[in-house]
């Protein structure tokens, strides 16, 4: 038998500065049962399995068994310690990013603060609702990275082609319905870089390939893979690549020359 409802080990509010008060950073550790913070402000960075994270408002971290994390202090944020045997939950949990930002950060620090009000009542049949409003918020969180999966794949899809029109970060917000803010945290969080950082690699890459496959003028592949100007799109490549375009067709393209 396996119990169905997650069972919280403790939660509240952590401050380092009271556990780690002259600390700039704090040991590594094992994670051993699952850990959910949430950040209702701007502060700190923690490292899982070797990937920092920045925290700002409104992100979620889940921590899962077997991670290993620390953290550049001060760091402030809600927690939630929790462990489960249900193999379907921990399966979903597993698949689950481990940072992101969900669509409606209100909604879920709404959840934890109510989560935290059943779990210190002295009623035993709280503590029970407690567990019960927590399994209400993992189902929220592990369908939220779905939806930003979804947010993503869409405006990949909508630069891949049109990279090369005179598009704009608010042009793909817009294809995806979520604001501009949003949509720059998500790239952020789940790539790593901001929507006109793709949009930008999305042209490079296309410039290269006709570098190398064609024998077009420079101010016209500029043009066609969506810079405004031959000068513009010089500097961008020379900054993302270290060469001049004139340089990477001269020793990238001696096959098609031939």
């Amino acid at each position: 038998m396996h119990n169905e409802l997650p069972t919280i080990i403790t939660c509240g509010l952590f401050d380092s500065k009271n556990k780690h008060r002259n600390k700039t950073v704090s040991a590594p550790r094992n994670v051993k049962h699952y850990e959910f913070e949430f950040y209702d402000t701007d502060n700190g960075i923690s490292v899982v399995n070797g990937n920092e994270y920045l925290k700002k408002y409104g992100s979620i971290l889940i921590g899962k068994p077997g991670d290993v994390r620390y953290s550049y202090l001060p760091l402030v944020c809600k927690f939630i310690r929790f462990r489960t045997d249900d193999p379907i939950l921990i399966e979903e949990l597993n698949n689950v990013s481990t940072f992101f930002f969900p669509q409606d950060a209100k909604r879920i620090n709404a959840y934890v603060e109510e989560i935290f009000q059943y779990f210190y009542s002295e009623n035993k049949f709280d503590r029970l609702m407690a567990n019960a409003k927590l399994l209400t918020l993992l189902h929220l969180l592990v369908n939220e990275p779905r939806k930003n999966e979804n947010i993503i794949s869409k405006c990949r899809q909508y630069v891949e082609s049109h990279y090369y029109e005179d598009i704009t970060t608010a042009d793909m917000a817009n294809t995806c319905s979520v604001s501009v803010s949003y949509l720059y945290k998500l790239f952020k969080a789940e790539l790593g870089l901001t929507p006109g950082d793709f949009l930008l690699n999305c042209r490079i890459s296309a410039a290269k390939n006709m570098l190398i496959n064609s024998n077009l003028p420079l101010n016209e592949i500029a043009v066609n893979c969506g810079f405004n100007s031959q000068s513009y799109f010089s500097e961008c490549f020379k900054r993302k690549c270290g060469i001049s375009p004139h340089s990477f067709r001269k020793t990238t393209s001696t096959s098609y020359l031939l």
